[in-house]
């Protein structure tokens, strides 16, 4: 990196936001659902809201949990919490 790269001006701190990922639907995987981990990832979502009220919480489950939701979620989450137990 040059040193006008290195020595630029930060970018401002983004709003909170926060994404959670938990109770997927893994088929055509093997793999059975985990049903906690929705409730992990709603539990998460809810203590980050009580925390940054002004800030997003996006959560998916199920079959909204696809790779495509799941990259654009990523892209515009500042902190992200995959509640997936190991997967």
């Amino acid at each position: 990196p040059t040193a006008r790269l290195l020595f630029a001006a930060p970018a401002p701190p983004a709003a909170p936001s926060l994404f959670t990922l938990g109770g997927l639907d893994y088929a055509p995987l093997p793999w059975a659902p985990l049903p906690a981990t929705a409730a992990e990832a709603s539990a998460v979502a809810a203590r980050f809201r009580t925390r940054f009220p002004e800030g997003k919480a996006a959560t998916l489950a199920g079959k909204a949990g696809g790779r495509d939701a799941v990259c654009r979620a990523l892209e515009a989450a500042r902190f992200i919490h995959l509640a997936t137990h190991g997967y």
